[in-house]
C-alpha cells in the first residue's frame, strides 16, 4: 500500500538542518515542495500559498 506524503519546507528555513535530507531518504516517493521567499515560519510567511498547495495535494489523493 502506498500512502501519499507531502513535505513542504521554506527556502530560507535554516532551523531544520539536515531534516530535509532525512525525510527525503526516509520516505520513498514523498513529494517535496519548496516555498520560495519564506523562512522558518513558512506557513505564516506564505499562508495562502501553503493552503493552496495542501488543498491541491488532498484533492489529488
Amino acid at each position: 500500500m502506498s500512502i501519499p506524503f507531502l513535505y513542504v519546507h521554506a527556502d530560507h528555513d535554516y532551523g531544520v538542518g539536515e531534516g530535509r535530507t532525512t525525510l527525503r531518504e526516509a520516505i520513498p516517493g514523498a513529494q517535496e515542495l519548496v516555498l520560495e521567499n519564506a523562512g522558518h515560519f513558512g506557513i505564516e510567511d506564505r499562508g495562502p500559498d501553503f493552503a493552496a498547495i495542501v488543498a491541491e495535494f488532498i484533492e489529488r489523493g
